[in-house]
């Protein structure tokens, strides 16, 4: 893994023409939104390193415990993302 942040949702303003990202992930009043951004060199790379934490006997653990802190009861969103050259 290249980088890795954690971030927590607040609530600011929502410039013209955007749509708030808390109106589109629900999140009850008291709960909280996370974001965790991972950065890899590339596709290969991140398959590189999954493939390493899942032979791992003690990624697992650590893992799922924190996965029924973050959200228990709940599906984590995923998704993969490029970055743009602007």
């Amino acid at each position: 893994m290249v980088s890795s942040e954690s971030l927590q949702f607040t609530n600011a303003e929502t410039f013209k023409d955007f749509t708030n990202i808390g109106k589109t992930i629900s999140a009850g009043r008291g709960e909280e939104v996370w974001v965790e951004l991972e950065s890899y060199r590339d596709l290969e790379h991140r398959d590189e390193v999954i493939a390493r934490i899942r032979q791992d006997p003690n990624a697992g653990s650590p893992f799922r415990k924190v996965i029924g802190i973050v959200s228990p009861e709940q599906c984590s969103i995923m998704g993969d993302f490029n970055r743009l050259k602007v």
